[in-house]
């Protein structure tokens, strides 16, 4: 019996989705993106959700600064490119 038959059916899905995701937006901004994904009730992911104030999952920090919460990937991916676009703007400024 494999350990991921352990896991509740709706998990199994929300991480399937995440992992699709996570593969997508690697593809798709190769090296201008760091993904770490953190269990939300590990002692970091506690943390991480005492600290911005996350009450549901999944939840997303972009530069630690930007958050986003929920399954909306593609309003997740327009707060990356702000970020980006914001990053190569400071950029070419000096």
């Amino acid at each position: 019996r494999l350990c991921s038959d352990e896991y509740p059916a709706d998990w199994k899905i929300d991480l399937e989705k995440i992992s699709g995701w996570a593969k997508r937006a690697s593809d798709l901004y190769k090296h201008r993106l760091h993904i770490r994904i953190i269990d939300a009730q590990s002692p970091l992911g506690m943390w991480k959700r005492i600290r911005h104030g996350f009450l549901k999952t999944p939840a997303f920090i972009v530069e630690r600064k930007q958050a986003h919460i929920g399954w909306d990937f593609d309003r997740l991916e327009l707060i990356i490119d702000e970020v980006i676009t914001e990053a190569a703007i400071k950029v070419r400024r000096g």
